[in-house]
C-alpha cells in the first residue's frame, strides 16, 4: 500500500510537469506571433524611413535595437520549442527517450536492452525509482524553459517598445 502510494505520487509529479512544459509551447506561440506583428510593422517603418529623407544616426540605432532584440527573441524561443534529449550516462532509466537510445547503437539492441531492464522491475517502488529518474530529468528540462522563456519574453518587450520609439520618432520626423 506504501509502496503504491508513493509510486502514485512520484507519477503525478511527472504528469504535472510534463503538463508544465506543455503549457510553455503555448506560451512560446503568443510570443511567435507577437515577433511576427513587430516583424511587420518594422519592416513596413523601415520603407517609411528610407523613402523619406536620410535617416538619422538616432532612427537608425532605435531600428537595429528593435531588431536586434527581435533576433535575441526569437533564438530563445527556438530554444524553447527544441526537442529536449537529456541521456543520462549511469542508470538503466527506461522511462523517457534519452535514456532509451543510451541502451544501444540500434532498434535490436535497444529493445533487447530496454526487456531486460523491464523484467528486472517486480515492486511498484522499482517502477517509482524509474519515474523519479524522469522527474529530476524534466525539472531540469522545465527550468531551462522556464529560464529561456522568461529571456524570449524580456527581450520581445524590449524589441517591441523600441518599435514604439521608432514609430513615434518617425512619425514626428515626416510632419
Amino acid at each position: 500500500m506504501k509502496e503504491n502510494l508513493r509510486y502514485e505520487f512520484v507519477l503525478h509529479a511527472y504528469e504535472a510537469i510534463t503538463k508544465q512544459i506543455h503549457q510553455f509551447d503555448v506560451k512560446v506561440s503568443v510570443l511567435l506571433s507577437w515577433n511576427g506583428v513587430i516583424a511587420v510593422l518594422l519592416g513596413r517603418e523601415v520603407v517609411l524611413l528610407f523613402s523619406a529623407a536620410k535617416p538619422t544616426l538616432f532612427l537608425l540605432l532605435l531600428l537595429f535595437l528593435s531588431a536586434f532584440f527581435l533576433l535575441v527573441s526569437s533564438v530563445f524561443c527556438y530554444r524553447l520549442l527544441r526537442p529536449q534529449i537529456k541521456v543520462n550516462e549511469e542508470g538503466n532509466g527506461i522511462f523517457w527517450a534519452g535514456d532509451i537510445l543510451r541502451l544501444g547503437k540500434d532498434h535490436k539492441e535497444r529493445v533487447e536492452q530496454y526487456m531486460k531492464i523491464l523484467l528486472q522491475l517486480h515492486s511498484p517502488e522499482d517502477y517509482a525509482r524509474q519515474v523519479v529518474h524522469s522527474v529530476v530529468g524534466i525539472s531540469e528540462i522545465f527550468m531551462r524553459k522556464n529560464t529561456y522563456f522568461f529571456y524570449a519574453l524580456f527581450a520581445t518587450i524590449t524589441s517591441f517598445l523600441f518599435l514604439i520609439l521608432f514609430i513615434v520618432r518617425i512619425g514626428l520626423w515626416n510632419r
